[in-house]
């Protein structure tokens, strides 16, 4: 196969007439979603915004055509290196379309193509153009065979750049966050730690109080006893800091330990203020 060489891209001959001949009597929707853990199965892609906002092109195309639309066709595309070329269920809808003389209809070609590199593009562009696909591209208004050689290249060249601006755009948003403290990310985990902190120092206080009237209800010899103490306010009724489950005797050090800990964060409070000043 003799190829056509174009700035760095190869676009194999003879493959702009693929569709020639009558046209074909019928359209798939050929929908693509990313794939992704948000995406257990396509049926749970079908709700998405990307499904919608797909099928809303290809319905529109095809209404103002009055051309009837067959069951669509899922690709899920990986988030990864994906190449149309590769993808079998992309190869089985094809060979299935061009057996039953039908035609693939997507929004846009340029998303079988992964633009997060230029040895990606290039690969991607010529395997799809090799693959001499039955596909209508609604942005192009043609079949992809059939997109003139110069605009093939301005579409990829194209999104190159917007994949290469939303890369920096993310880059620039993690580094502004990974570097500085000040980061709106880092801000509010900082203040809601701080929050939970307060909250469990003040329950841990309160606390205090319950397990000492507890305590002083047991055995000297025993009231030192975390387990005994577990018990005993489980007996009494008293609910856990948590509210959930039952005492366990390091859940009552850990409430001990806390309250202990803020008792001498508040009484070092003032010196400290006094020292500074």
């Amino acid at each position: 196969m003799h190829n056509q060489q174009l700035d760095g891209f190869a676009r194999p001959m003879g493959t702009a007439d693929a569709t020639a001949g009558q046209p074909p009597l019928s359209f798939h929707p050929l929908i693509v979603l990313r794939r992704g853990t948000r995406w257990p199965s396509i049926e749970a892609a079908n709700r998405s915004a990307q499904y919608r906002e797909q099928y809303l092109a290809i319905a529109l195309w095809a209404q103002d055509r009055s051309q009837a639309l067959l069951p669509p066709i899922f690709i899920l595309r990986s988030q990864r290196q994906y190449q149309a070329a590769a993808d079998q269920r992309l190869l089985q809808a094809i060979d299935k379309a061009k057996r039953n003389r039908t035609m693939l209809l997507i929004s846009d070609f340029m998303r079988l193509i992964d633009c997060r590199s230029d040895k990606l593009a290039s690969e991607g562009l010529v395997g799809l153009l090799r693959l001499e696909p039955p596909i209508y591209s609604i942005a192009d208004g043609l079949p992809i065979a059939s997109i003139p050689w110069e605009r093939l290249q301005s579409r990829i060249y194209a999104g190159r750049l917007s994949a290469a601006e939303r890369s920096q755009r993310a880059k620039d948003a993690h580094a502004r966050n990974d570097s500085t403290d000040k980061g709106p990310t880092k801000l509010a985990a900082r203040a809601g730690a701080n929050a939970r902190k307060t909250i469990a120092d003040r329950r841990a206080i309160k606390l205090v109080a319950e397990i000492e009237r507890v305590r002083l209800g047991l055995p000297k010899d025993r009231q030192q006893n975390l387990a005994a103490l577990a018990k005993a306010l489980n007996d009494a009724g008293v609910p856990t800091a948590s509210g959930r489950g039952q005492w366990q005797g390091s859940m009552v050090g850990r409430a001990l330990a806390r309250a202990q800990k803020q008792r001498r964060s508040s009484a070092s409070a003032p010196e400290a203020q006094v020292q500074s000043g």
